[in-house]
């Protein structure tokens, strides 16, 4: 007999579907089975849906899937048990390979998943998980098939863990048995799309948790950090997330657009000088979502404003440099006012993404060597300095920006928004400036840019794992 275990947290909407198809699966292989939901505290109709479909519901105050499913298990009369997700749905063929394979000798089997729908572009991401389930035999929460003699050798799910719980539990799994005793199907239970939709949940939060498990396990036991998956709020509840990803679209059509104007020479071009100091300024809301930050924000511009109108009368620190005219037309003291919005930004992002004070510098460092030629190629400034009759940006120039971005680290880490959105932010302006620049007929400067693109990506991920798997 097959006892089917489902824990359900506020599941009204989706538990009909559920049970209706756990029922048409086992009906049409002639199994016997009982259905059993664990109402883990919800606060809806999901116990009397439940109950009305011919399930034993059994109730579990905490909100706790490690603790609901083992309070399923503990009213088990089956001597097989499959635990599913409230929001997945078994299949015929799922069920029928996974019996085959425990009737060979395997102790567990779990499954890979396909979403019902994929509303991102990040969603997809659950094949590359699918493949390292395969390869390292971690399985998914979504679908695990064991004995319940077995079950109860391992001691169950780890009540300690809030999330995660499954993948210790095959963990304790393989160190009781062996690696050989569990097996992941390339069958896929399909499952919801829900935490990958927007308003659900926090989906770079969740990969980042994710990661930060393997290298942390006990990130799963801190419930501070998982309350998205128990409180089900509008995780992005900002006053712009509703349409951050659109301006984020949005800086990228006008850099890159800028990028087709070089090409075509359109005098649209001239424009840039007003078109940037918007892209910068919009920017800016994207990134200060907090108003207690806004303080912070005026002292960087002030701080950074102050040492560009010194560079441009004195040529300290950074060497003999004028701005464009044009540029300059918006500014203070010869200085374009966008200079200090991109000042916050940059150094901003950059301290975001990195985890420490040095390696934020020297990315400073590397951004500004790619800045540097697209800058001058671009016209925006020009240095006055000359070796061997060409105009050059002095070694100082460069320690200068290492030197700030060092000092102002402190305030910049505290800024900005999602990790991942300011990675995504210099990505975008970086790729402009290599864009631009492969047209401009530097090449290889291009290139440099796009490999530091992909530099900064695996740099904020690191990044972002460990800041979480510390807190823990």
């Amino acid at each position: 007999m097959l006892s089917i275990v489902i824990p359900a947290y506020n599941e009204e909407s989706i538990i009909t579907e559920t049970i209706t198809n756990v029922k048409e699966v086992l009906l049409a292989i002639d199994q016997n089975f009982e259905i059993i939901v664990v109402d883990n505290n919800s606060t809806d109709n999901t116990s009397d849906l439940a109950k009305s479909l011919g399930a034993k519901v059994f109730f579990e105050p905490e909100n706790s899937i490690a603790k609901a499913r083992n309070m399923g298990t503990k009213h088990a009369s089956g001597d097989i048990l499959i635990f599913i997700d409230a929001d997945s749905k078994l299949s015929k063929k799922l069920v029928l390979q996974s019996l085959l394979a425990l009737d060979e000798g395997l102790i567990a089997v779990s499954a890979i998943s396909s979403l019902d729908k994929y509303p991102s572009l990040i969603s997809f991401g659950i094949w590359l998980y699918n493949l390292i389930s395969i390869v390292f035999k971690i399985g998914i929460g979504q679908f695990i098939m064991i004995r319940k003699k077995d079950f109860d050798v391992i001691g169950g799910f780890d009540e300690t863990y809030y999330a995660f719980e499954e993948l210790e539990f095959f963990k304790q799994l393989k160190l009781k048995y062996s690696r050989r005793s569990f097996k992941v199907l390339t069958i896929p239970v399909e499952t919801s799309s829900r935490k990958f939709e927007k308003g659900k949940t926090d989906t770079t939060k969740f990969l980042l948790l994710l990661l930060a498990y393997f290298k942390n396990p006990k990130v799963g036991q801190d419930k501070k950090q998982l309350d998205f998956w128990y409180k089900r709020s509008d995780v992005q509840n900002s006053r712009f997330s509703r349409y951050r990803k659109w301006l984020v679209v949005f800086f990228m059509f006008l850099f890159w657009s800028n990028t087709a104007l070089l090409k075509t020479n359109n005098q649209i071009l001239e424009y840039s000088f007003l078109i940037t100091p918007i892209i910068f300024f919009i920017m800016l809301f994207v990134i200060i979502q907090d108003k207690s930050k806004i303080k912070d924000f005026l002292l960087m511009f002030l701080i950074t404003m102050i040492i560009e109108i010194v560079g441009v009368k004195t040529g300290f620190p950074f060497g003999r440099y004028l701005y464009d005219p044009a540029y300059a037309s918006i500014g203070i003291g010869e200085v374009p006012i966008f200079i200090g919005f991109a000042w916050y930004i940059l150094i901003v992002g950059i301290s975001k993404v990195t985890a420490s004070r040095v390696l934020s510098a020297i990315y400073i460092v590397i951004l500004d060597l790619i800045l540097e030629v697209f800058a001058v190629e671009m016209g925006i400034w020009t240095w006055t300095q000359r070796y061997n009759n060409i105009l050059y940006a002095p070694i100082w120039n460069y320690i200068s920006w290492g030197i700030i971005a060092f000092l102002l680290y402190p305030i910049a880490k505290k800024q900005g928004t999602d990790i991942f959105i300011m990675a995504f932010l210099l990505v975008v302006i970086i790729g402009y400036f290599s864009s631009s620049l492969i047209i401009l007929g530097q090449p290889i400067i291009a290139i440099f840019g796009y490999m530091f693109c992909i530099v900064l990506v695996i740099t904020a991920i690191k990044t972002g794992v460990n800041e979480i798997a510390n807190i823990c």
